[in-house]
């Protein structure tokens, strides 16, 4: 996944906006976040799931124009499915990630549920 920040700085308090693409079959596991985050879909369809198991069959999924909000400390995991995923987030820092299970890694693949 390829992030930049347009404005701000995630790791210091204050709003800052980022933009993520997530290339085709890449997933997050269950993680959360100690701020809002403010998630608004540029291209492609993004798929979100909620809870502490990764399950990509239970992703709801999001096309482009869509907005979501992610409520602090909520346990999701989200991504692209058949197709590349462009999201802008916006948050008030400072931001940061924490998985559910601290071995998981940020990427895997939603084909195979790595």
């Amino acid at each position: 996944m390829q992030g930049a920040v347009l404005s701000g700085d995630p790791t210091k308090p204050g709003m800052y906006v980022i933009r993520v693409k997530f290339p085709p079959w890449l997933m997050t596991r269950p993680h959360f976040h100690p701020e809002d985050r403010h998630v608004l879909v540029i291209s492609g369809t993004w798929w979100a799931g909620a809870g502490d198991t990764f399950d990509p069959d239970k992703t709801v999924p999001l096309p482009a124009g869509s907005y979501m909000k992610q409520p602090a400390g909520s346990h999701h995991f989200d991504g692209a499915k058949g197709e590349e995923v462009v999201i802008q987030i916006v948050g008030y820092g400072p931001s940061g990630t924490s998985f559910v299970r601290p071995q998981d890694g940020p990427t895997g693949s939603a084909r195979n549920g790595n």
